[in-house]
């Protein structure tokens, strides 16, 4: 009898995870939005060790509001979980939130990932109802912003390198060409009740690097591979690749191309250039 109250209690820890209240204390931040409040907390399974002071993150997150939810309870997840560093605190003062209206708060927490970039995560807490309506995964985040009823943010691929390859400009120059992110832009927004994400084309080419190198709008979207169908990005990936002068009086050249795969292939006619003043 003993042995099978056993099983049962394991299949319902692995099942449920643990509790908040089963939790060991390791950070915590406030949050709230209009008159609701909660704490956003990082826990771990067992008391740490006091000798060691090198934490990064901790491998449970709950949201406690009137009622306890339980965001990640499983201490042998994939991995730990940290706060991000929040440009302002308005709604979080220790990570990145943001509102996606009066009443839903959208937080943001990473995950490790080392070697590579962190990946961020969100949740949705409908303050009202004081339920989570969303968690997801967001990807590598490179910047964010808010925007009316939501918010914007870039990402770029968790590497820990950059490829470099060998490549002639249209002018016969030269030059190494390293790959680099698109980062087109994507907004989180709520339609009705339900979180939305989606590409934005039109802040994709307002807040792009690459802008210098085209013409307009149409000519970015063209060159990016947009699909205004499947609201798609093709074109990923930018291979940059800049020839500096030594001389002061002369100028460096400065080229990308755009392409779909990072391996190093890409159709010559396709480089864009500009030249400035070293």
């Amino acid at each position: 009898m003993n042995f099978l109250i056993s099983l049962v209690s394991l299949f319902t820890f692995s099942t449920l995870g643990m509790t908040l209240e089963e939790s060991v204390p390791f950070k915590e931040t406030n949050c709230k939005i209009g008159p609701h409040k909660a704490q956003f907390l990082l826990r771990f399974d067992k008391k740490l060790d006091p000798t060691m002071n090198d934490y990064f993150g901790a491998p449970l997150v709950y949201l406690k509001s009137k009622l306890s939810h339980d965001i990640e309870s499983d201490p042998k997840g994939a991995g730990d979980y940290s706060f991000t560093n929040p440009k302002d605190n308005k709604f979080c003062e220790a990570t990145q939130a943001f509102a996606l209206s009066k009443d839903v708060l959208a937080i943001i927490y990473s995950k490790d990932n080392r070697p590579f970039h962190s990946l961020h995560q969100v949740i949705v807490w409908d303050a009202k109802a004081d339920k989570i309506i969303q968690k997801q995964e967001l990807g590598a985040i490179a910047n964010s912003f808010a925007i009316k009823d939501g918010f914007a943010f870039s990402t770029v691929v968790p590497r820990s390198d950059v490829g470099q390859v060998e490549t002639t400009s249209p002018s016969g120059k030269k030059m190494l060409a390293g790959d680099e992110d698109l980062k087109a832009v994507q907004t989180f927004t709520l339609e009705g009740k339900t979180p939305k994400l989606a590409i934005d084309p039109n802040r994709s080419f307002r807040y792009s690097e690459w802008k210098k190198f085209f013409k307009n709008r149409a000519e970015y979207l063209k060159a990016i591979g947009w699909n205004p169908d499947t609201k798609t990005i093709k074109n990923n990936v930018v291979y940059k690749a800049t020839y500096f002068n030594r001389r002061e009086s002369d100028i460096s050249e400065t080229c990308i191309n755009l392409t779909d795969i990072r391996d190093g292939k890409f159709e010559s006619e396709k480089w864009r250039c500009i030249q400035e003043k070293q």
